[in-house]
């Protein structure tokens, strides 16, 4: 008889399917329809295509879909993909960057980027594709290629929030912070598939075409409270220092005349996703709660928590076994020299919390990479904790050492999914019977 561990893990993989399935290129484009002189949006409003130059870029984790499934909107004057890897897209030209931190690739495309805003005239049009990931695989960087790239791993490394690791972004670039809407003449479409909160435009690929309310001051202290500020390069200072006394140009504010030519189209974000998954879970048989933005600030403490209401709702006890599905973007601050992601670590530290209790947690990263590692993710269970044991692993010790890729291998329970296509943040899955 199959176990109630190896039912939930099934039910598990079904729901986070059902997550990227709602979040894919190929199912969100179908909103939008060619018809003879127009493209049709989603609200049945038209943006015109005939008689004007129109060009094309699709920038993130998701460019290549999201390319592929807007090549009929053509003919385009112009078209790029920017992304992870080849998209190999009739008609547009293929540009792979690195991430999450940029490299030659990401400033090629940065750079290609910025030619095609310049290009347009003031009756053109530019569709701009935005996904997840943008922020590094498409880089005009105002600095130094390799300081930008020190920086950022800086504050990848620590604990800062991704909002204020696109602050220092933006002011050490050409592109980001509203400056594509400033180099362009014409009107912009944004068609975005969201990695950020609800309705933060400014920080989906660190806002190329959206208003940028931080300043060169505000990048200062996010390097000055994470103790980044005095090893920043000479160049991250001197530009930042600069833009302080007005010897650079900030950022694009809200009410500049740019962004009167802007359009954005929120195709989906982390909280339809799991809104996807729930009724998913509701047809297996579970009673279904959803909390987006419910992962935040450390990994470890989330984990902990996840695994302590498990251990209430299984107390409880009657009726129907309950899903949990919590989405949003947890960080790690990285001491250890050991390997992983937010969401492994997440699953770590849920471990013991788990241990001989009828429950499932799965943690995911919807583009499918966790952290500098090939897994997307983990799964642990009620047996979890045992099993590393058994294979005399010490959980706490490798959770100190930030190396919650090593137990989950050792294990079996990575989540492999390779590259996704989208990008939608971070969702856990918490099944408890009761």
């Amino acid at each position: 008889m199959r176990s109630w561990a190896d039912a939930a893990r099934e039910h598990a993989r079904a729901i986070l399917q059902a997550v990227l399935a709602e979040a894919s290129p190929q199912k969100l484009l179908r909103a939008f329809r060619r018809e003879a002189d127009a493209l049709v949006l989603p609200d049945g409003s038209r943006v015109r295509l005939s008689g004007r130059a129109v060009r094309c870029a699709a920038v993130g984790k998701a460019a290549g879909g999201l390319a592929a499934h807007a090549q009929p909107w053509g003919p385009f004057a112009e078209a790029m993909v920017a992304g992870p890897y080849e998209a190999d897209v009739p008609g547009f030209e293929d540009f792979v960057g690195a991430h999450p931190e940029p490299d030659a690739g990401s400033v090629r495309a940065g750079e290609r980027l910025l030619a095609l805003a310049r290009a347009t005239r003031p009756d053109d049009l530019l569709i701009l594709l935005l996904s997840g990931g943008a922020s590094a695989l498409c880089e005009a960087p105002a600095v130094p290629l390799e300081d930008l790239a020190r920086v950022t791993r800086a504050l990848l490394r620590s604990d800062a929030p991704i909002r204020d690791i696109n602050v220092v972004r933006k002011h050490l670039s050409l592109l980001k912070g509203g400056q594509l809407a400033r180099a362009c003449q014409g009107e912009i479409l944004v068609v975005a598939i969201s990695d950020v909160e609800p309705g933060d435009v400014a920080s989906l690929g660190s806002g190329p075409a959206a208003p940028d309310p931080s300043t060169f001051a505000d990048a200062l202290d996010v390097l000055a409270s994470r103790g980044l500020l005095d090893a920043a390069p000479a160049s991250v200072r001197a530009r930042l220092e600069a833009g302080t006394r007005g010897e650079v140009a900030e950022t694009p504010k809200p009410g500049d005349p740019a962004f009167s030519r802007v359009r954005t189209v929120a195709l989906s974000d982390n909280e339809r996703a799991l809104q996807a998954g729930a009724r998913v879970a509701a047809q297996l048989g579970y009673e279904v709660a959803t909390r987006e933005g419910g992962l935040f600030g450390e990994a470890r403490e989330r984990g902990r928590e996840i695994a302590q209401e498990a251990r209430r709702l299984a107390r409880a006890g009657g009726g129907k076994p309950f899903a949990l599905l919590v989405g949003g973007e947890c960080v790690v601050r990285v001491e250890g020299r050991g390997r992983g992601g937010r969401n492994q670590e997440l699953a770590l530290a849920a471990m013991p919390g788990l241990s001989a209790h009828d429950a499932l947690l799965a943690a995911f990263a919807t583009d499918g990479q966790d952290g500098p590692t090939d897994a997307a993710g983990a799964i642990v269970d009620g047996s979890s904790l045992a099993r590393a044991q058994r294979l005399g692993l010490d959980v706490e010790a490798h959770l100190h050492e930030n190396d919650s890729y090593a137990v989950f291998d050792a294990l079996d329970d990575l989540i492999r999914s390779g590259p996704t296509g989208t990008n939608v943040r971070d969702v856990a899955v918490l099944l408890v019977r009761r």
